[in-house]
């Protein structure tokens, strides 16, 4: 109801038709949906939020899977004792970045820059590299930023496992504007009977040799509890 409540029936039954139109057990039609859903929890959680119109403009105008990521990826901040602002698109390098984090007392100010990866896009052992060559231009020279990047669940597999810390180092080894690199995959899951099928999130996360101790324990504290589930505050959201 909240995302039909501020985007209208009409935007979301047609953004998300798949999630109405394919078999139950098509994984495209339950990640389709997994994004539906997760959509109205976003609208939910923000609209008091000083960027929540912001925040609406641009899933509205703009690919929705990374519009949704980015929502995805400030709710995640949120997990954390700190102010978190949707930056607006200057169309400047070194402040394109999408979100700004601030620290309260610790004098500790992240810039975040957030990449989704297109379901469909193939697996090149040049294509992590190109993402994060991208996302260090739209970070600020001067400081040193987390990269939120999500991946294709297609690109999970013994290559990729082998290959992909190696591609993170190769990746940001020329810049020093990326302290951490959080990966995020979405991973589709049978029931015990293989009637259903679910969407479960994974976090992988690669910390820099350029990030400072303050800001490398601060990525580690914010992984752990991405990875456990956990948050500092309770829940935003009754669903």
């Amino acid at each position: 109801m909240a995302a039909r409540t501020f985007f209208g029936a009409e935007w979301v039954t047609k953004t998300f038709a798949q999630a109405d139109t394919r078999g139950p057990d098509d994984p495209r039609r339950v990640l389709v949906a997994h994004r539906r859903r997760e959509l109205a929890r976003r609208v939910y959680e923000f609209q008091s939020l000083p960027w929540f119109q912001d925040f609406l403009d641009h899933t509205r105008t703009n690919d929705v899977a990374s519009a949704l990521y980015e929502g995805d990826v400030l709710s995640a901040l949120m997990h954390l004792p700190a102010t978190v602002t949707r930056n607006r698109a200057k169309g400047v390098k070194g402040e394109d970045l999408d979100v700004i984090v601030k620290f309260p007392g610790e004098r500790l100010r992240v810039p975040v820059e957030v990449k989704n990866k297109d379901d469909h896009a193939a697996f090149t052992d040049t294509a992590v590299r190109r993402i994060l060559k991208k996302a260090a231009t739209q970070l600020p020279r001067e400081e040193i930023g987390w990269v939120f990047l999500r991946i294709p669940a297609a690109w999970v597999g013994g290559r990729l496992e082998e290959k992909y810390p190696e591609m993170l180092h190769d990746a940001v080894r020329q810049t020093s504007r990326i302290g951490a690199v959080f990966t995020a995959i979405d991973k589709f899951r049978l029931n015990a009977d293989r009637t259903k099928v679910s969407t479960s999130r994974f976090w992988h996360y690669f910390p820099t040799d350029d990030a400072p101790p303050a800001l490398r324990k601060t990525g580690f504290d914010l992984f752990s509890l991405l990875d456990q589930g956990m948050d500092y505050f309770a829940p935003r959201a009754p669903f």
